[in-house]
């Protein structure tokens, strides 16, 4: 049986969900393999064994960001005595803006721990 929610078709491949450190794939049908080939954005859920396709990842709470936007300065807050905060903007895979607010320490934080997942260096300016 495929593991995308909701999806009754018969499995005809094991899908990769990783490709570093250990392999692991799911069973999924050919519509799903097909369409996860072709680029739509997909999840795998541990704790249920699912995949979440479409809809199901925004509800499930997650959303790709497929275009960065850039930064800008929330000066709402930034002019309140608080610590200065950042809008991160990106676009998400439904076109919709997503909006990522955080402050520089949680900034350095990311960085910091994309380059150990990465393994890229990284410094912001």
């Amino acid at each position: 049986m495929c593991t995308v929610l909701r999806c009754q078709q018969a499995a005809v491949t094991n899908y990769p969900l990783t490709t570093k450190g250990p392999l692991l794939s799911a069973p999924v049908c050919k519509e799903h393999k097909d369409a996860m080939d072709a680029g739509e954005p997909w999840r795998a859920r541990a704790e249920d064994q699912a995949i979440l396709m479409g809809k199901d990842i925004k509800l499930a709470g997650s959303q790709l960001a497929v275009s960065w936007d850039g930064f800008s300065r929330d000066l709402e807050t930034s002019t309140s005595g608080g610590p200065h905060m950042l809008r991160a903007r990106f676009t998400g895979d439904d076109g919709e803006p997503i909006t990522v607010m955080m402050n520089l320490d949680t900034l350095r934080a990311l960085v910091e721990s994309a380059e150990v997942q990465l393994e890229f260096p990284f410094s912001p300016s």
